[in-house]
């Protein structure tokens, strides 16, 4: 979760993108939204770590709570939900927020030369790139921050960026 963000200010263009950290980046995507923050760690040998921190107390204590997550953590996958939640549970039912639309594309699945051609042919640019290691994470930040009952509208246009740009299926909520 520590890796630098870079954010396209023209497509496909790297040189001319603006790098900044998680905090920025998350701050950013969630600086709307109402609810929890889900961040989750992953063991090697499967266990699986949640913890939900509240927008509410304000950046310092979010980041704060990040940090302490990501240290206690060290050396396990970790990761963030896109979608703030209630605080009680990760299901779509518990959703709160959602900021964005998103993409995650790997590699195994597509070349990176085939993905740019679809990209440079996709007929939106992603707001926010997070270059994965594998692959590319594709942010499209809404101007306003839906909620749950639009759900289902936001997992259709995941589904469709997924297809479109040959991303994994990691574009459901949630049941």
């Amino acid at each position: 979760m520590a890796q630098a963000i870079r954010v396209k200010k023209k497509r496909n263009n790297y040189s001319n993108s603006k790098v900044f950290g998680r905090d920025t980046f998350l701050k950013k995507l969630f600086q709307c939204c109402e609810g929890y923050l889900e961040v989750r760690a992953i063991g090697d040998d499967g266990r699986v770590k949640s913890k939900y921190i509240p927008l509410a107390g304000g950046w310092n204590i979010v980041t704060k709570q990040i940090d302490e997550f990501c240290n206690t953590y060290k050396g396990w996958n970790l990761y963030f939900g896109v979608s703030t939640k209630d605080g009680s549970g990760r299901r779509k039912r518990n959703t709160v927020n959602l900021p964005c639309t998103w993409a995650d594309i790997d590699y195994k699945t597509i070349s990176k030369d085939q993905f740019e051609k679809k990209l440079s042919k996709f007929p939106f640019k992603p707001t926010v790139v997070v270059l994965s290691g594998r692959g590319q994470h594709l942010y499209f930040l809404l101007d306003k921050q839906v909620d749950q009952a639009v759900g289902g509208k936001i997992e259709m246009i995941n589904e469709w960026i997924a297809s479109a740009l040959g991303g994994d299926n990691v574009r459901i909520l949630h049941e």
